[in-house]
């Protein structure tokens, strides 16, 4: 079944919901308890298995109350022709929505995950090419021109594995592209599209009905209300890839140390 944006606004928590506060607390434990009974106790695995909202809660780099909720009250949202079984249990949308403490933390961990040879990237928040920068200072990254030309592309080694980076609208012009054309360049090359969609934020556009792979959001502005937190939000293609791709980055998040904070994820609600 299919509801309304409103209705989920509402009750997109409700299937992680264990309180029965109309108004949701606020979370501030770093630590948790262990839920089971003591005589059920397992060897703890690697940090990096704790990579989806089911995990129980231990450690708030890994998970938070405040962090799951924003994730999964998002989720329907950014994929607006989800169902509710769509968003449910460990292989759910909620889970392909990771939260970090910036915007521009957001985009360093999608450069991180993609580790991309070629980026084609054009103007927009400025931000964003600092990021680069200082990602070139580790890796042998390009930069190409996002709207240059195919020949331009080819002469770059645009290609598999590489990334396309979108922003649209753009900031600070509101300059709008067409997302379905650089999907079908991007993926005639083997590359990943990825949209950030800050200035038209869920409701106004959905960048994965044009092709986008991966998409971006400063949560800080329209989901925060740009006044009283800082946000970054990435959201992945549907699908089996793209749910491994978000359980990699979210483990990739707890040695990047990106973990947006518990009270910012509870105004961010």
């Amino acid at each position: 079944m299919l509801y309304h944006a409103s209705t989920h606004g509402i009750h997109a928590d409700d299937q992680i919901n264990t309180l029965t506060d109309v108004a949701p607390p606020i979370h501030t434990s770093t630590t948790f308890r262990y839920p089971h009974n003591p005589d059920d106790l397992q060897p703890v695995p690697t940090e990096g298995e704790f990579v989806d909202l089911q995990t129980p809660l231990i450690y708030s780099r890994l998970a938070s109350a405040s962090t799951n909720r924003l994730e999964t009250i998002l989720a329907p949202l950014l994929y607006p022709s989800a169902t509710a079984s769509d968003l449910a249990g460990s292989n759910g949308l909620a889970n392909h929505v990771i939260s970090y403490t910036s915007g521009l933390s957001a985009f360093h961990a999608l450069l991180v995950n993609v580790v991309p040879k070629v980026i084609a990237i054009s103007g927009g928040y400025h931000g964003c090419h600092g990021v680069i920068d200082l990602h070139k200072k580790m890796h042998g990254v390009r930069t190409v021109e996002l709207h240059a030309s195919e020949a331009e592309w080819d002469a770059a080694g645009l290609g598999k594995g590489d990334l396309v980076h979108l922003e649209t609208p753009l900031n600070p012009t509101g300059e709008a592209f067409q997302i379905a054309k650089y999907a079908e360049r991007a993926h005639a090359r083997g590359a990943l599209l990825s949209v950030d969609a800050t200035f038209a934020p869920p409701g106004l556009q959905d960048p994965f009905r044009w092709g986008a792979d991966i998409v971006m959001h400063s949560g800080t502005k329209y989901i925060g209300g740009h006044s009283d937190m800082l946000c970054g939000i990435l959201a992945v293609l549907p699908g089996r890839e793209g749910l491994q791709r978000a359980k990699t980055m979210r483990a990739e998040r707890i040695f990047l140390g990106a973990v947006l904070g518990s009270l910012e994820g509870w105004l961010g609600c």
